[in-house]
């Protein structure tokens, strides 16, 4: 191959790598977003039929002294959701960031504190999202318990 041939080939090369790369950003973040938004309905929902058992005439005592429990414990989990979405943010947008430094500006430095704000934005979406998955199990078993009790 001639010295022009590589060039073209390297090239094409780093524009294809370019392009997969922002796909698959885009991709991880879309999938990321749609799970926190599924924590958010599936805590929601989960809450309101708790609420909706107390539409009943006669509400056991027991199910008045739980529903409170499981309604806090499905809001832990909504607002885990929530969090979880805006730590899905901040760490893309610190990827970005490291990106733009290392490719463009060319200052390495900057490049890796923001990898390390990334990876910090990056384990608190993984352990939002394993709080909320905690939160609807554990009030799900409790208010499970609690309509099979009375």
């Amino acid at each position: 191959m001639t010295d022009v041939s590589d060039e073209v080939w390297k090239l094409e090369r780093d524009e294809f790598a370019e392009a997969r790369s922002h796909e698959a950003s885009k991709i991880s973040y879309d999938f990321g977003k749609a799970t926190a938004q599924a924590g958010l309905i599936i805590n929601g929902g989960a809450a309101t039929a708790v609420i909706a058992l107390l539409a009943k005439d006669k509400v056991d005592p027991l199910i008045l002294r739980t529903v409170p429990w499981c309604l806090g414990i499905y809001a832990i989990g909504v607002a885990a959701s929530a969090m979880m979405m805006f730590a899905a943010m901040m760490h893309a947008d610190n990827w970005n960031y490291f990106w733009y430094h290392l490719a463009y500006t060319a200052d390495t430095p900057k490049a890796r504190e923001n990898e390390k704000i990334a990876a910090f934005w990056g384990r608190l979406v993984r352990l939002s999202f394993a709080l909320t998955i905690l939160t609807f199990l554990l009030a799900s078993v409790l208010a499970i318990t609690m309509t099979k009790l009375k």
